[in-house]
């Protein structure tokens, strides 16, 4: 995870996975390879043909524009919810409320990358946070 200082550049809303390779060609875009995890920036309508992404949650790795049918959602590991709040305190982490539900991507030593769900009051973000902050769901519930 980054250790730069916290910035107010947005999180992203969604995981992605790309379908197939794709060589940028413009200097908007991203060369991305088949199976390669991303993070999409912005939720747009699929009429559009571009879709932003970034290779890290943090974008220290670039952020480009790739073709909408070149990435799917990934398929979340399993679902659950936070047993603490958590404030976000660096860059590629995401804020998250007492009982909120988060899709589980997957973790990276004592840090799990999530999906925060978004509520009435936030949008969907993804983010690390502490992994002892989540309790799975028991299956089929939810």
């Amino acid at each position: 995870m980054a250790t730069t200082k916290l910035t107010q550049k947005p999180l992203p809303v969604n995981v992605m996975v790309a379908l197939y390779d794709f060589q940028a060609r413009d200097p908007d875009e991203i060369t991305i390879k088949e199976k390669q995890l991303l993070y999409l920036v912005e939720e747009k309508g699929k009429s559009d043909e571009w879709a932003r992404v970034r290779l890290t949650v943090d974008g220290s790795k670039g952020e480009g524009l790739v073709p909408w049918t070149y990435i799917a959602p990934k398929k979340p590991l399993y679902r659950a919810n936070a047993l603490y709040r958590f404030t976000r305190q660096k860059i590629d982490e995401v804020d998250m409320a007492l009982g909120q539900n988060v899709s589980v991507y997957g973790s990276l030593d004592a840090f799990y990358l999530v999906k925060v769900d978004s509520s009435a009051s936030r949008q969907a973000a993804v983010g690390f946070i502490p992994g002892n902050y989540i309790e799975e769901w028991p299956t089929g519930e939810r």
